[in-house]
C-alpha cells in the first residue's frame, strides 16, 4: 500500500514538473495561450488537491491503525485484569479455607455438651422403653 502511495506521488511530482517546464519554457507553436495557461493552472490545482486529500486518507488510515491496536492491547489488558481478579478470588478463598482448616481440635465445647445430653436422653428414653 505505502509503495502504491509512493509510485501515485512520483507521477502526480513527474507531471507537475513536466507541466511547470511547459509552461516556462512553451513549444513554438502553441496555439492558444489563455487555455493553455488555464490548462496549466488546473493540472496543478488538481495535483494539489489530490495530494492533501491523499495524505488526509494516509493519516486517517494511521490513526484507524493506531486505534485497532490500541483496542487490541485493552482487549489484552482487560484479560489479564480479568485473570488477575480470579486469581485474587481464589486466593482469598484458599486463605479463607487454611484458616479454617487450622482450627483442628477448637470444638466449641457447647456441642460437647449437646452431644453429651443426646445421649443421656437416649439413654433415659431406652431405659423408660420408649425406644428400643
Amino acid at each position: 500500500m505505502e509503495k502504491q502511495t509512493k509510485l501515485i506521488n512520483l507521477i502526480m511530482f513527474l507531471i507537475g514538473a513536466y507541466t511547470i517546464y511547459l509552461q516556462i519554457f512553451p513549444p513554438q507553436n502553441t496555439k492558444n495561450q489563455t487555455s493553455a495557461l488555464i490548462l496549466f493552472l488546473g493540472i496543478l490545482g488538481y495535483i494539489g488537491i489530490v495530494y492533501v486529500i491523499t495524505n488526509i486518507i494516509g493519516k486517517i488510515k494511521s490513526y484507524l491503525d493506531r486505534i485497532e491496536k490500541n483496542e487490541k492491547d485493552i482487549q489484552e489488558i482487560n484479560k489479564k485484569i480479568d485473570a488477575e481478579k480470579r486469581y485474587n478470588e481464589i486466593d482469598k478463598r484458599v486463605s479463607i479455607m487454611e484458616r479454617l482448616m487450622n482450627k483442628k481440635g477448637q470444638i466449641n465445647a457447647q456441642w460437647i455438651f449437646i452431644i453429651i445430653l443426646l445421649i443421656l436422653l437416649y439413654l433415659y428414653l431406652r431405659s423408660l422403653g420408649i425406644v428400643n
